[in-house]
């Protein structure tokens, strides 16, 4: 059964060791004044029946939840707080301070069991908007008489759209890396390796896999793009490097679509696959291939036209810069 306690009382007048009420501004005074103790009553009482042992009260039930879940602690480390805190006391509606332990260990149990998560619900939609759920129907307010209470004469329609909005998506942020011929590379390869890894998934117990020294190649990298100003040189010799790696996963991609057992590439990686052919074979590469590079995905195959070609020995600069339409 449960029987509603005496009223607590005032913060000031709670019986501490040192002889003088507690500190108004506490933070679990101040909680406790918002909490809505007697609501918590009403729903915490409708746990038990008329007849029966009495029950631990609700705000002794409800606090120490409270103290739980605010300081994380296990039940016996909650129990222990209340033990040695005398706001914690105060808290659970406690009169004055006392070394005993007010309740056993194992009722954080039956605690949780008594008041789930609903009824916290409740109580916190009490907390932030009372009377929500304590709300009688005599406690409306009458319509005043001689007015019609029907929705059509009280709803106005909206106001009409006015005026002219203007969106500069210039000022748009938007979170991209700017290319490089570097970064393209290195998209090139990665992307190359992953068909090496489609096309030699059934080959496994056969032969092994042809070598791609990818974690070299990203080491190799990273090594540029994680420096600050990375000087020529060590640009080209990057770019290099890359191009290296990038012609001996294709190489091995032709070695692996000769045998018949491996796993046949999809209609896009096909595409794909074209596509960074086409670019490595030549350093003028039609721009009607770039637009279909483009519709299948991928940022890397418009740019990659503009890597350096192989072909020829000229004695001029390498120019990285892409090349007008004509010049082509």
């Amino acid at each position: 059964m449960y029987r509603k306690p005496d009223e607590q009382h005032s913060v000031y007048a709670f019986l501490s060791p040192l002889g003088r009420g507690l500190n108004p501004n506490n933070r679990w005074v101040k909680l406790a004044d918002q909490i809505p103790w007697d609501y918590v009553e009403q729903e915490y009482a409708k746990n038990f029946k008329p007849d029966g042992a009495p029950a631990i009260p609700a705000r002794m039930a409800f606090g120490s939840l409270v103290i739980q879940t605010r300081m994380g602690t296990s039940d016996e480390e909650t129990r222990q707080l209340i033990i040695e805190n005398l706001y914690l006391q105060y808290f659970i509606g406690l009169n004055e301070f006392q070394t005993e332990p007010p309740f056993d260990t194992s009722m954080m149990h039956h605690f949780r069991k008594r008041i789930p998560a609903d009824m916290i619900r409740r109580i916190n939609e009490e907390t932030l908007h009372p009377g929500t759920h304590t709300r009688t129907d005599d406690d409306q307010d009458d319509p005043p008489t001689g007015t019609s209470t029907t929705l059509d004469e009280h709803t106005e329609e909206p106001p009409a759209n006015k005026g002219n909005l203007i969106l500069d998506a210039t000022c748009t942020p938007a979170n991209i890396k700017y290319p490089t011929d570097l970064s393209l590379l290195n998209e090139a390869r990665e992307k190359l390796e992953k068909f090496i890894d489609w096309l030699h998934k059934p080959l496994k117990k056969v032969q092994d896999k042809p070598r791609t020294y990818r974690n070299k190649a990203r080491k190799n990298y990273l090594n540029i793009a994680k420096s600050r100003r990375p000087g020529k040189m060590k640009i080209r010799r990057g770019i290099r490097q890359q191009l290296g790696y990038v012609k001996r996963n294709l190489t091995a991609i032709d070695t692996l679509l000769l045998d018949e057992r491996n796993q046949p590439l999809t209609g896009k990686q096909k595409e794909m696959l074209e596509t960074y052919e086409h670019c490595m074979s030549s350093s003028k590469p039609c721009m009607n291939k770039a637009l279909t590079a483009s519709t299948i995905g991928s940022s890397a195959f418009i740019n990659l036209m503009f890597a350096p070609s192989s072909e020829g020995k000229s004695t001029n600069p390498l120019n990285l810069a892409p090349k007008s339409p004509s010049a082509w």
